[in-house]
């Protein structure tokens, strides 16, 4: 283990910042290690590696703050008394004269009920806030915290850096400034001061315009200067922001800044190796082992010396990953379950490594039982305890107890439960996505050393090597404490993916409901039961079709997608648009010849008598018709009677939809999800702009309503669409197939691609394929505020649109091979000849 810390943290691998020389070495060095240990590529491409689309910024040192009160002006210097940067990828940012408001701890929190703002309109004015979570006082002892108030001495999400800036950028701030202090914070002011260089995020389709212009720190010198100058006492407003009542006060002062940015974007790297269970029918489920490889690169000289080698942060955590690997490879019995080994990056940036997995996981997370994440190894010597981050938050605990005792060791929760390290490595990006994820650290009774030795070489650490060059391979290291708290992860591992119980968040936690509502969305039982494998057992999604069918050719190849999939219950397919007898007709045919004749067909409203390209295969079909009940009738009617169930997958205009939730406004909380082929954002290599599309702009009015309702949407957009296309070796293996719906597709291709616009691109196939694996032919899913605009443009607009889902970056290979073998499997049905 030394030995890969010792090269990890070496000056020849620069610091390990993501996007430079150093992140070449490290990647090629794990790929190395983990190809020589025999593990498989972790990737479903073959390879070792998941790449992660970054924007790198740098802001300009030039970028002073100035706060003004009338004449009076006060200039705070960049990184002595203020760290300032912008997340907006543009290449300058000004704010100017943005009126400054004193928000508190700047939380709301309605299950304390807390509002640090109390309605206050903050569009457009600096914030200035406080870290951490409200301190209040115990009522009983006013010298303690209050355990029923935000979790007493430990910190929640509410007081963390990044929920300031995200609770800023939701209410329209246009700059975000927090106060540091030390105790609060976990870290002194030179932590953020070492902080100024390049700092990155993933690429957002809106290039982060919904972020603050202004995100910074400044020091606690700098905040009761700007207090003075504002003509209020700091101590006194921080007092009053311990209680509920609270408001925001006004300083009467003027920030303005101006931000010059260099930017860059980069594609960085996670690394994954995978180590395949050795049970058929438990082999599709997994268990994670995580450490992040980054650290801070080359930044300002101490004594010297520019390299910040992060030996301990995260070096050692690294090493542990491939020595638990190396084992974990030649244990026997091998492993039931596959176990991944996940290597991310630019957790030093803000978990965006992590995040990016979780959002665009390889394998679903559905699936993953568990995340062992290790940030930093106890190098110090053997302990009698263990250390739990976030105890009590999930059963993985009582694995971890039972691994521990053998040991003949304890756990113990966190000593600085404060300082909210819980939110501050990458467990978190699964934790909050419901996967039930463990991090430990160092215990701090160590074994042969005096009482408080453990506190005091914490403490010791975090106030000289912590973001620090001098966090460096040291010779007083003792690797023992490492070694057992590396079995003991190792153990607790492969516990879980041998056991016949999937590990829970324990009652109460904020992300069980989390994991059970993603669970059940995926149809796995959860609680180790079953799950989305082999060996599990799945609910199929029941799924009504709402589509134009007999225009473009993807609305029929949607359809026998559709209905030959074992992943789908197809209860219905409404048509819409125009000629919708015609359409049904069609939909009909290739229901009756599919051996689907079962299926319903509802029409929706008439509006002309169009004669499109496809209707002539199915005029003279009469052995199947459509039912009496109109299209939104049949869409309200079978959500009523399976609420929670039902997922309408809209491929066409939005007028069915529509019609539905006028007849039922109570629609949103009836489905279970809403699937749309539909809008463009501008996230796309051929336009950076928001297009009108077909499906919005020809029914505008539905689609705004649609767009408006809060429905659970999640939109399939003509920026992902666009680059999947069917090739013509890949339709001919369908057609050599001769099958009655190979045959039947084949025929109505021949007659749409007498048009001469045809093109052979699979919009509607994409969202239909979304639904029986949410999220699995995309890089990314975001979610996004989308509104519909006059004009029938998708636009991200904060103030007016409802969280949407957004598909973007399609996994073409992937999709291709699972929509050609969706349409190539043998139907267990009796196929009817044309």
């Amino acid at each position: 283990m030394l030995a890969h810390i010792k090269t990890l943290s070496s000056d020849e691998f620069e610091g390990r910042l993501p996007g430079t020389a150093g992140e070449q070495k490290t990647v090629a060095y794990l790929e190395e290690q983990f190809r020589n240990i025999g593990l498989a590529p972790g990737n479903t491409d073959g390879s070792y590696i998941q790449q992660v689309p970054l924007v790198g910024i740098t802001a300009s040192p030039d970028s002073n703050l100035t706060v003004s009160k009338g004449d009076e002006r006060r200039t705070f210097q960049f990184k002595k008394d203020v760290v300032p940067w912008t997340k907006h990828v543009v290449p300058e940012v000004s704010l100017q004269s943005s009126d400054m408001i004193f928000v508190g701890y700047g939380v709301q929190a309605p299950e304390y009920d807390w509002d640090d703002f109390k309605g206050v309109d903050v569009r457009g004015k600096t914030i200035v806030v406080l870290i951490n979570d409200p301190a209040v006082p115990d009522p009983k002892d006013p010298s303690k915290l209050d355990p029923k108030m935000f979790a007493g001495k430990a910190m929640t999400y509410y007081g963390r850096w990044t929920y300031k800036y995200e609770l800023g950028a939701k209410l329209g701030a246009a700059g975000v400034i927090i106060v540091h202090e030390t105790g609060p914070a976990g870290y002194p002011f030179s932590v953020v001061q070492n902080n100024t260089g390049e700092k990155f995020d993933l690429v957002t389709p809106d290039k982060n315009a919904s972020r603050a212009k202004l995100e910074s720190w400044v020091s606690l010198e700098a905040a009761r200067q700007i207090f003075q100058m504002a003509g209020q006492d700091f101590d006194a407003l921080k007092k009053q922001a311990v209680t509920r009542a609270f408001k925001p006060v006004p300083l009467g002062l003027q920030a303005s800044i101006t931000i010059k940015n260099t930017l860059h974007t980069l594609d960085s790297r996670n690394v994954v190796a995978k180590l395949e269970g050795s049970d058929p029918s438990l082999k599709n489920e997994y268990v994670v082992f995580m450490a992040h490889w980054d650290h801070l690169g080359r930044g300002t000289p101490v004594k010297g010396d520019d390299i910040y080698n992060g030996a301990l942060d995260n070096a050692s955590g690294t090493a542990a990953l491939l020595e638990i690997a190396h084992t974990l490879a030649g244990v026997k019995p091998a492993p039931r379950r596959s176990v991944l080994f996940l290597a991310v990056t630019a957790e030093e940036q803000g978990l965006l490594g992590s995040e990016y997995y979780a959002k665009a996981p390889i394998y679903p997370l559905e699936q993953t039982l568990a995340v062992i994440n290790m940030d930093g190894m106890n190098l110090f010597g053997r302990t009698r305890d263990i250390t739990v981050i976030g105890m009590g938050a999930s059963d993985l605990e009582d694995v971890l107890k039972a691994e521990a005792a053998k040991q003949k060791r304890v756990l113990r929760p966190d000593p600085e439960p404060e300082k909210g390290f819980y939110y501050r490595s990458d467990h978190f990006s699964f934790a909050k996505n419901g996967v039930p994820a463990l991090s430990a650290d160092a215990g701090i009774d160590y074994i042969g050393k005096p009482a408080g030795y453990g506190t005091r070489v914490r403490d010791r650490y975090t106030n000289e090597d912590y973001h620090r060059p001098s966090d460096e391979v040291k010779p007083d290291w003792v690797m023992a404490g490492a070694v057992d708290d590396a079995n003991l992860f190792m153990r607790v591992g492969y516990d879980v993916a041998q056991g016949t119980k999937w590990p829970e968040w324990r009652p109460g936690n904020e992300f069980r409901a989390i994991r059970q509502g993603r669970l059940k969305k995926a149809g796995a039982l959860g609680t180790g039961a079953a799950a989305l494998s082999p060996g599990g057992a799945a609910d199929r999604p029941k799924v009504i079709l709402d589509t134009d069918i007999g225009d473009d050719i993807d609305d029929a190849w949607a359809l026998g997608f559709a209905m030959l999939s074992p992943d789908i219950d197809l209860v219905g397919v409404t048509v819409n648009f125009r000629n919708t007898p015609l359409r049904a007709k069609v939909a009909c045919k290739l229901l009756h010849v599919g051996g689907r004749g079962e299926v319903p067909v509802a029409v929706g409203r008439k509006t002309s008598d169009d004669r499109a390209f496809q209707y002539a295969w199915a005029e003279d079909f009469t052995e199947k018709q459509p039912i009496a009940q109109s299209a939104a009738d049949f869409i309200v009617e079978t959500a009523r009677n399976n609420p929670g169930q039902v997922t309408l997958v809209a491929v066409g205009p939005l007028q069915n939809v529509a019609d539905a939730l006028e007849k039922e406004p109570n629609l949103p909380k009836l489905l279970k999800r809403v699937v749309l082929m539909s809008g463009s954002i501008g996230s796309n290599a051929w336009s950076s702009a928001a297009m009108p599309e077909w499906n919005v702009v020809s029914a505008t009015k539905a689609a705004q309503s649609v767009y408006a309702a809060g429905l659970p949407i999640t939109i399939v957009p003509l920026d992902s669409t666009t680059y999947v296309r069917l090739k013509d070796e890949e339709r001919e293996r369908l057609v050599e197939r001769n099958t009655p719906v190979t045959r039947a597709l084949e025929a109505l291709y021949r007659l749409w691609i007498e048009n001469p616009e045809a093109r052979m691109t699979l919009h509607d196939q994409l969202a239909v394929a979304e639904t029986v694996r949410p999220g699995a032919f995309f890089n990314r899913v975001d979610t996004l505020s989308i509104a519909v605009d006059d004009k029938g443009y998708t636009r991200v607009d904060r103030a007016r649109g409802k969280a949407t889902g957004v598909c973007l970056e399609p996994k073409r290979d992937a999709f291709m091979d699972f929509y050609v073998e969706g349409l190539l499997r043998e139907v267990r049905r009796t196929a009817v000849a044309q």
